[in-house]
């Protein structure tokens, strides 16, 4: 009744295109609130769950790298300490110059400092920045989980639309937003969203190897440096 004295006292003042534009706004709100909205909280649940889904699978797999970062990292801790008890074995064994075997063993705490260095260094620049970096380019690309469900809201229909001006183009939107919904079609995103799983499964596997070739130049390092102490030992300290 509101509507219909809105529309008559238009039509006394205004344009006949006017009122009729008037009218179909009131038609796009009536088709979102009775129509769409029905629609697309039918198909709410089915969003969460596979969006929730994606989530934990996510997650699981960033749990994955970081229990086998943590993991590696105990394995090679284990084998600088086991070059750290030959050297000093080395040391034992063989005649050191009094005042040059506080240095040696200087040396030999530095160097397993440096190591220790290395393994954290390994740790950020290897792992937490690289995971850091595959993230922000999934959100960047929109291809996190509540990025494309963002990109399923009725709301994008009145993207660059006027409801005064142009109803009759929102109406057309709903129509087509309405077709989608019945078919389903705006699930067609969660098989993306697998796919961009196991794209970043491949990345996260990718990161762990060159975390695990970090540690080995690391230790290869550290063992290097050893070896200088030996020399030192039988060249200078002797």
């Amino acid at each position: 009744m509101i509507r219909n004295v809105f529309l008559l006292l238009l039509l006394g003042t205004g344009t006949l295109a006017a009122s009729e534009n008037r009218l179909l706004a009131f038609e796009v709100m009536d088709r979102l609130q009775e129509v769409l909205l029905p629609l697309y909280n039918q198909l709410e649940p089915s969003m969460v769950e596979g969006i929730t889904e994606v989530k934990r699978n996510v997650s699981q797999l960033i749990f994955a790298l970081e229990a086998k970062v943590i993991e590696q990292k105990a394995i090679h801790l284990q084998q600088a300490v086991d070059q750290e008890l030959v050297i000093q074995e080395y040391v034992q064994t063989h005649h050191v110059d009094e005042e040059c075997a506080p240095l040696v063993q200087e040396l030999i705490d530095d160097d397993m400092d440096i190591a220790g260095y290395g393994f954290s260094n390994c740790i950020v620049s290897r792992v937490a920045e690289e995971l850091q970096k595959e993230i922000d380019a999934m959100h960047a690309a929109g291809l996190w989980p509540e990025y494309r469900w963002l990109n399923t809201s009725l709301l994008g229909v009145f993207d660059g639309g006027n409801i005064f001006s142009e109803p009759a183009m929102l109406l057309t939107r709903l129509g087509e937003k309405q077709a989608s919904l019945e078919e389903d079609s705006l699930l067609d995103f969660l098989p993306d969203l697998v796919e961009n799983m196991e794209i970043l499964e491949e990345r996260l596997s990718s990161i762990e190897t060159a975390y695990v070739q970090c540690l080995q130049i690391n230790l290869l390092t550290l063992n290097m440096a050893f070896e200088i102490i030996k020399l030192q030992i039988t060249q200078v300290c002797y």
